[in-house]
């Protein structure tokens, strides 16, 4: 589903998980919550349930979905920087 269509659907009172993937294969998925300061945050969940990613807060849902959308976006680079050094 794309990010786009995602974000009428939680606007027009859809559910509040994108399925990154099709099929019978379990594939992660970006959940988005509300905090107890009614603020927004995202979770990436892996296929065996663990979180993989917790998002900053987010003022409004429609920001979460936006910052899916980075990491959707950004996410797939292969640049890895080491600051530990």
């Amino acid at each position: 589903m794309n990010i786009l269509k995602a974000i009428r659907k939680v606007f027009m009172g859809g559910e509040e998980s994108i399925e990154t993937g099709r099929g019978k294969n379990k594939q992660p998925k970006f959940v988005i919550k509300d905090s107890k300061d009614n603020k927004f945050y995202f979770l990436l969940i892996s296929p065996n349930g663990k979180v993989l990613v917790q998002s900053e807060t987010y003022n409004s849902k429609q920001s979460a979905y936006v910052g899916i959308a980075a990491v959707q976006n950004y996410g797939t680079t292969e640049n890895i920087v080491d600051e530990t050094v």
